[in-house]
């Protein structure tokens, strides 16, 4: 496949998600209709991770490996996140490209700085954030709430005031969390200025998979980022 047929043809799987797609790079973030079969029919090369909630980031591998995070300088080979509410985040830095898996427990042990210590320049670097489950219907309770608050220097009251946390009135004691606000803060902290992020929450989208809404409802949410 040449390089104008083969952005053709991921420019027609548009409807399935999200796509961007530059001069070196293509970002898709897929919904539930775009799953394993389209991708081995479009790229003969992708890597997938066993994801384990933490903040291991490894070269990409053939075989299936635990960790949250992988990065790879070669062309063509697709790095794959699966998601039903995380955060699946992109990240392009020179050469090299990264596939991140964040949930709330990845997010509090600080995988994206972990990944920028495997980048091989620290700038120009850019980040896409995926359809992911946001702040409305998102919940922590007090302990939960602080290991996630305390490696990123906030406390309670500061995140009340920035607006990243707000209490829960369905729940005592819980409080409603903006996954995207602090990782666009750790993002910043990193030197990274340059940032997409959607706006699509998948507890409420009916084309995305979402365990909080349908815990019972097993499926993935299948995005990559691409070397073109």
């Amino acid at each position: 496949m040449n390089s104008e047929d083969f952005l053709t043809s991921w420019n027609s799987l548009s409807t399935f998600g999200e796509l961007h797609i530059s001069k070196e790079h293509i970002v898709f973030f897929g919904n539930q209709y775009f799953q394993m079969e389209q991708i081995k029919k479009y790229i003969s090369k992708h890597a997938l991770l066993h994801q384990v909630h933490g903040k291991l980031v490894i070269p990409s591998a053939t075989t299936l490996k635990k960790a949250d995070g992988h990065y790879t300088s070669k062309k063509k080979q697709a790095l794959i996140i699966k998601t039903a509410d995380c955060m699946p985040v992109m990240l392009s830095s020179g050469s090299q490209i990264f596939g991140l898996h964040i949930g709330w427990r990845s997010l509090a042990k600080k995988i994206l700085t972990e990944s920028i210590l495997h980048t091989k320049t620290k700038e120009n670097i850019n980040l896409w954030v995926g359809p992911h489950i946001q702040q409305n219907r998102f919940s922590l309770d007090m302990k939960s709430l602080e290991e996630l608050l305390s490696p990123h220097k906030l406390s309670i009251k500061k995140a009340l005031s920035l607006g990243i946390i707000k209490p829960s009135f369905e729940q005592k004691k819980h409080y409603l969390v903006s996954l995207k606000d602090i990782l666009l803060k750790e993002a910043f902290e990193c030197g990274i200025s340059n940032f997409y992020s959607s706006d699509i929450d998948t507890y409420w989208s009916c084309n995305h998979y979402s365990h909080r809404r349908n815990p019972n409802r097993k499926g993935t949410n299948y995005s990559f980022i691409l070397k073109i």
